[in-house]
């Protein structure tokens, strides 16, 4: 939960209570107490749209984080064994966290990554490019077709 939507809901809980304790105080008439209902309305629902948008923006921040925290290819444009298993496992985990958003990629790219022989650099490198052009599709970030 981001700080901006814990201070939101303490300023419309706050502001709810002391126009309820006004209401009760000094008795006012039901035509006041349409513009303060109203405002509370609108002050709830900006609150509930603004945390489904950063629900919204929450995986494509994380693929943006994932593509920089990648390594780059060796000399000759290949990666080491180790580091296309690593790149293919934190793809597939991203692809895990959010697998409702992508249910046939996710199950799709489960299968074929099981048949990858990671010792084979050739091999291992496809499919770490595979997932890193993938990703970076997610987050936005411009594709290198080489």
């Amino acid at each position: 939960m981001h700080i901006w939507e814990i201070i939101l809901a303490l300023g419309a809980v706050g502001s709810l209570a002391m126009w309820l304790r006004d209401i009760f105080v000094h008795h006012r008439a039901l035509k006041e107490l349409v513009y303060p209902a109203l405002a509370i309305v609108l002050s709830i629902s900006s609150v509930i749209l603004y945390s489904q948008n950063t629900k919204l923006l929450d995986p494509i921040e994380q693929a943006k984080v994932l593509v920089k925290s990648w390594p780059e290819t060796t000399y000759d444009g290949r990666f080491h064994e180790a580091q296309a298993q690593g790149i293919v496992q934190a793809g597939l985990r991203y692809l895990e966290t959010y697998k409702s958003l992508h249910p046939d990629t996710y199950k799709r790219l489960l299968q074929e990554y099981d048949k990858t022989d990671f010792k084979d650099s050739i091999q291992a490198t496809n499919s770490a490019d595979t997932m890193i052009t993938l990703i970076r599709s997610y987050a936005g970030v411009p594709i290198d077709l080489r």
